[in-house]
C-alpha cells in the first residue's frame, strides 16, 4: 500500500469512511470495515506471484516496444477470453 493510504487507514476506527485522500495514484475514499493482521509470505508461498509480476512486466514493456515500432490495434474485448480462457480480474 502507499503511504498516505496506509497512514488514513491506520487512523481509522472500523466502521468509518476516510478520505479524500492523494496519492500518486489519485483520490481515495476509503472504508474500514475489518481489520487482519498482516502476514509475511515465505518464498514458497510468493513465488508464483513474483514470477507472474516479472512476466506481466516483461510482455508490457515488450509490447511498448512493438506499438511504438509497428502500428498495433490490440482487441481488448478478444483478450477477455483468450483461447477460451476468461481473463482474470483486473488488480486493484
Amino acid at each position: 500500500m502507499v503511504a498516505p493510504v496506509e497512514a488514513a487507514i491506520e487512523g481509522a476506527s472500523i466502521g468509518s469512511l476516510v478520505g479524500p485522500v492523494k496519492s500518486d495514484y489519485g483520490w481515495h475514499i476509503i472504508e474500514v470495515t475489518e481489520r487482519r493482521p498482516g502476514k509475511q509470505l515465505n518464498f514458497e508461498e510468493s513465488a508464483e506471484m513474483v514470477v507472474q509480476a516479472l512476466q506481466k512486466h516483461y510482455f508490457e514493456n515488450e509490447l511498448k516496444e512493438l506499438q511504438e515500432k509497428f502500428s498495433v490495434n490490440i482487441d481488448e474485448e478478444a483478450l477477455k477470453n483468450l483461447g477460451g480462457i476468461p481473463a482474470p480480474a483486473a488488480a486493484q
